[in-house]
Order: structure tokens, then sequence, then C-alpha cells
């Protein structure tokens, strides 16, 4: 089996079951053996994209949450700091409570904008996953081009 033949059996398949990351260097390692030093490289660079994704996107959520929930909530909280420093008879019982239905509505806020931006990103899915496919045919149509263009 040529290598043509081999990477398009294997795109062919993706296309029909896409596979894991490993399971798909697995498979191109046992179908396209001279290649080995090159999937081994590639498969420690996926590795490295994806510790450092990873990192940057945790980063960027906890932005997303102090930008867009935690200073609103903590301007609410200033000002009624304030206006408990300026009562002449300051309840503690009204404080405590207060404080703890601030933090009950701080995490309900946070689980329930979460939830929206994860199935707005969500409804991305499907897009993504045809636009994969339809790369993977292309790159199917190629090889065969290529190989009625050489034999």
């Amino acid at each position: 089996m040529t290598r043509r033949n081999a990477l398009e059996k294997v795109l062919q398949q993706e296309i029909e079951a896409p596979a894991s990351d490993r399971a798909l260097f697995d498979r191109l390692a046992r179908d396209l053996p001279d290649q080995a030093a090159l999937l081994d490289f590639l498969a420690l660079r996926l590795e490295h994209v994806q510790r450092v994704f990873y990192v940057r996107a945790e980063r960027a959520w906890f932005r997303r949450f102090g930008w867009r929930i935690i200073r609103p909530f903590l301007g609410v909280a200033v000002l009624a700091s304030v206006g408990f420093a300026l009562q002449r008879s300051v309840d503690p019982t009204l404080g405590v409570m207060l404080f703890l239905a601030g933090a009950a509505a701080l995490y309900v806020i946070i689980q329930l904008a979460a939830m929206r931006w994860a199935n707005r990103d969500l409804k991305k899915l499907p897009d993504f996953e045809a636009e994969y496919r339809a790369r993977l045919e292309a790159q199917i149509d190629r090889l065969r081009q290529a190989g009625r263009e050489s034999g």
C-alpha cells in the first residue's frame, strides 16, 4: 500500500468515525511506519499546544468573570458597606443576612452565566464539525487527484 493510499484510508476512517488523538497517531504509525519520527514530533507538539491552550483559556475565563460579574458585585458591596457604616444603629443580624444573600446571589449568577456562555459556544460545535469533515474530504480529493496525475 502506498503512502498516499494509506493516508487516504486514514482520512476516510476519520470522516466515518473520528478518533482520539492517541488512536489517530497509533493508526498513522501503523499505516505509515516510515514517518515515526514526524509523528512523534507532532504528538509532542500537540501536547504542548493543548497545555498552553488550557492555561490561557483558564485565564480568559477568570478575566471574563472578573469583568462581567465580580466588578459590579464589588461595587454594590462597597456601597452597602458605606451605607452600613453611616447608620446610627447597625443590626448585625441584618448585615450577616445580607452578606449571605449576596454570596448566594453571586453563586447563582456565576452558575447561570457560565451555563449560558457554554451553551452559546456549544451551538457552534456542529459548524466546526462540518468544516472539519469538509476539509478532510478536500484533502482526500487532493490525494486522489495527485494519484491520478502521477499514475
